[in-house]
């Protein structure tokens, strides 16, 4: 059970439109964040701006992570064989490139404004973060991957 953090939240950093804060206790901190803006951009700005470090170096780990997973378990995935025999052939970007295609018209622009304003607040490649976002929409949200073979 986590503790009930009756303390003050500490303010950790501001920019023009947004708040970071860090609330919590001992080891069950973390981090509040407040944005506002007209935009999908404004927010996505403001949130790369306050957590830009952190993205920086979480993101592309991420991204080198799941896609080593996926290659190393792509047989074990429990997803449909053409698009295993996609991935294995062109490589999970293009797959992933390849979704976003699919679904860019049933996406709300904003979700692209607010990503276009991470990347440019934090200097990270677009592409990456926008591959990340699809992740759950290609895999239907079956991120579980087995690290074991079956032991029948």
């Amino acid at each position: 059970m986590f503790p009930i953090a009756d303390g003050p939240s500490r303010l950790i950093r501001t920019v023009p439109n947004g708040l970071l804060y860090q609330v919590g206790v001992g080891e069950y901190q973390s981090w509040l964040i407040h944005v506002w803006g007209m935009n999908g951009y404004d927010y996505g700005f403001a949130y790369g701006t306050l957590l830009s470090e952190q993205i920086r170096q979480f993101f592309p780990k991420a991204y080198a992570y799941l896609e080593q997973e996926v290659m190393d378990h792509l047989d074990h995935l429990k997803l449909p064989k053409w698009l295993k025999q996609l991935i294995a052939d062109e490589g999970l970007a293009f797959a992933l490139d390849m979704q976003n295609s699919l679904a860019q018209s049933y996406v709300d622009p904003e979700i692209y404004r607010e990503l276009s304003g991470i990347a440019d607040a934090t200097k990270i490649d677009y592409d990456l973060l926008l591959r990340l976002h699809t992740f759950g929409e290609l895999t239907r949200g079956n991120t579980l991957i087995k690290a074991f073979p079956p032991t029948e």
